[in-house]
């Protein structure tokens, strides 16, 4: 599949971290976080997005410190990247 360069910094996070991606077309576009059983954490987003370079900052200051994975869905891009919080 095609790639959106997901990327998160600072990672690992303490209070709250920016994420960037870039979409080749517009679309639906998805991004949540999910704890390492598959649970639901966190809708960052869910909406109509434009082509092109987006940025977001997330406050992850309710999650508790362990490993989450990110994941970016949108026409035919599904990404994961791997979130780490440290308290």
């Amino acid at each position: 599949g095609k790639s959106a360069d997901l990327k998160i910094f600072p990672n690992p996070v303490i209070s709250s971290t920016n994420i960037s991606f870039s979409l080749l077309t517009p679309g639906k576009t998805s991004l949540t976080i999910y704890d390492i059983t598959g649970r639901l954490v966190k809708t960052i987003a869910d909406k109509e997005m434009t082509e092109g370079y987006h940025q977001l900052s997330i406050d992850i200051n309710e999650m508790n410190a362990g490993i989450y994975l990110l994941r970016l869905q949108s026409q035919d891009i599904l990404e994961t990247k791997k979130l780490v919080v440290v308290k």
